[in-house]
This record gives C-alpha cells, structure tokens and sequence, in this order.
C-alpha cells in the first residue's frame, strides 16, 4: 500500500520514469493512474511554459518577441529569473 501511495504521487505531482512505471505497473496495477495522467500532460502541454519552450516557440510570429523569449528562457536556466516571472512575460506577448 505505501509503495502503490508513493508510486501515485510520482505519477501526479512528480516526474516519475517511464520504464520503471512499466516495471511497477506489472505489479501494482496502476495502468489507469497512467492513463490519467496522460491526459493532463495533453491539456498542461498547451501551455507556453518554459519547460515546453520548444513545443510552441515556433508559433511565435514576431523575431523580436522570439528574441526576447529565448533571452528569458536562458535567465531561467541560469536562475536569475523564475518560471512564474518567464510565464507573465510570455503571458504578454
């Protein structure tokens, strides 16, 4: 019961590994926890996040709004800026 408990909460709040969720759905049985969260990650994927830069990216039609982009993407990998400030900003474009 707690490793079925813990490997739920990997799969919704955490980033659990594909292969070994294959390995503890065989004995836990927990395909439909995974079906679940498939989902969500289709509807969270239509966001512009910075952790799915390169999945919308290309929609932007503006060089410079692009430039900008990418400029606040690197401040976020390097920690001078946090996602939720990166999120604002593409918010506004």
């Amino acid at each position: 019961m707690l490793l079925q408990n813990h490997t739920l909460r990997e799969i919704f709040f955490g980033q659990a590994d594909p292969e070994n969720l294959n390995q503890l759905n065989r004995s836990l049985n927990i395909q439909w926890a995974i079906d679940i969260q498939a989902q969500f990650h289709r509807h969270k994927s239509k966001e512009r996040l910075y952790t799915n830069l390169d999945e919308w990216l290309h929609e932007i039609d503006d060089e410079d709004d692009e430039e900008d982009i990418l400029g606040w993407a690197d401040k976020v990998s390097s920690g001078k800026m946090t996602e939720e400030k990166f999120a604002e900003r593409v918010r506004g474009k």
